[in-house]
């Protein structure tokens, strides 16, 4: 791809997320290998999956990274995106459960997560409605009512697979983004409060996340359920030393840490790469953030300010929960670590947010965007 005079402007960007891509692929081979071997017989199975979605996502990226995104400030195209959203929703509750949770739909050859797309919808949906409103407290219900119904319904609808992460991932996306509109902190409070009380309700509803939570707060003296995981995740982070033990030379990677190649990989990464390798990797995601939140609140049309606002914020929450997770700061949870866990639509969907961020950087004229915090 010929790098123009405007794509310079954020080619460090792009480097940190290739940088963080590939270091994913070699990370995904290196935790697959024995279970890929074991299960399917080769222990290039898995990571051959993963390399055909990786080969898709750069294309994506390039591609998104040419094109002309005005069309993705048309309502009438913001309207489709959340319309489809809703049906892709839908149609796992028509379909055979997985593990209990209706979160999936399996084609012949491919299965993915409507979730992922979901966030991207409430990402141009929120965008789209806050650059459209001059003063946020003023009308107020009016504001809000307008913002949270149509995210509350995808909400919902993910709430109801049961996933309750992305549900709280969502929720405080929108929330995070109307503290960046100005929103008064008294609204921001009766929302966590909110956001709270739904999880509880959760609890009492899946007996599976109420052991977690139980575990997590009182019984991690024991190996049972959750904690197994965290407590092998711990031990591959904590026996690594500066250095790691040398890519490929992971010891809990052999049926000790669950699936060291897609949730658990940052423990992974922090075993064979070290505190040297995991801080460049943590620096490397905010990198991204910071110079994405920054570049983009100097975009001339809020729409777009919002948009790149957007992204990062979704970045940043699915890594501060995973790596939370990893780090046994929070209950475990299913959350990909964005770039480098194995999963097909979490990559395709996180390489093309990156690829908009991307272009909104490169072909927007910049300017002030107002941002009040009160």
């Amino acid at each position: 791809m010929e790098i123009t005079n405007n794509t310079k402007k954020v080619r460090s960007l792009i480097f940190a997320i290739f940088t963080l891509f590939f270091l994913g692929l070699i990370m995904v081979f290196s935790g697959s290998t024995p279970y890929s071997e074991y299960k399917y017989g080769s222990s290039f199975f898995l990571f051959g999956k993963q390399l055909i979605f990786g080969i898709f996502a750069i294309f994506l990226f390039l591609l998104i990274l040419k094109i002309d995104l005005e069309f993705l400030s048309k309502k009438g195209v913001i309207y489709f995106i959340y319309l489809l959203t809703i049906i892709l929703l839908i149609v796992p509750f028509f379909l055979p459960q997985l593990n209990h949770t209706r979160r999936w739909i399996h084609l012949k050859w491919i299965s993915f997560q409507p979730s992922e797309i979901a966030k991207f919808a409430v990402v141009l949906l929120v965008a789209k409605f806050l650059s459209e409103i001059k003063e946020i407290n003023i009308n107020i219900k009016g504001n809000l009512a307008r913002i949270f119904i149509p995210v509350f319904i995808i909400a919902l609808l993910i709430y109801f697979e049961p996933d309750f992460g992305n549900f709280v991932m969502i929720l405080g996306f929108t929330i995070i983004l109307l503290f960046f509109k100005g929103i008064k902190g008294k609204y921001i409070t009766i929302f966590l409060i909110s956001i709270f009380l739904l999880g509880t309700i959760y609890l009492f509803l899946h007996g599976y996340a109420e052991k977690r939570v139980l575990d997590f707060f009182g019984n991690f003296a024991s190996y049972q359920g959750s904690n197994f995981q965290t407590k092998q995740s711990l031990i591959a982070v904590g026996h690594s030393g500066f250095w790691g033990t040398g890519p490929g030379r992971s010891v809990e990677k052999l049926f000790f840490l669950p699936a060291p190649y897609s949730d658990f990989i940052f423990a992974l990464i922090c075993e064979e790469l070290g505190f040297i390798g995991s801080f460049i990797v943590v620096f490397l995601y905010i990198f991204i953030i910071v110079k994405g939140i920054s570049m983009s609140l100097n975009l001339e049309d809020d729409f777009y300010g919002y948009l790149g606002v957007g992204i990062c914020i979704m970045l940043l929450l699915h890594v501060v929960l995973n790596v939370s997770m990893v780090l046994n700061l929070i209950p475990t949870k299913g959350v990909a670590l964005p770039l480098m866990s194995m999963g097909g639509s979490s990559l395709l969907v996180t390489m093309m947010e990156l690829g908009v961020l991307c272009n909104i950087l490169v072909n927007n004229k910049r300017r002030e965007l107002a941002v009040y915090v009160y």
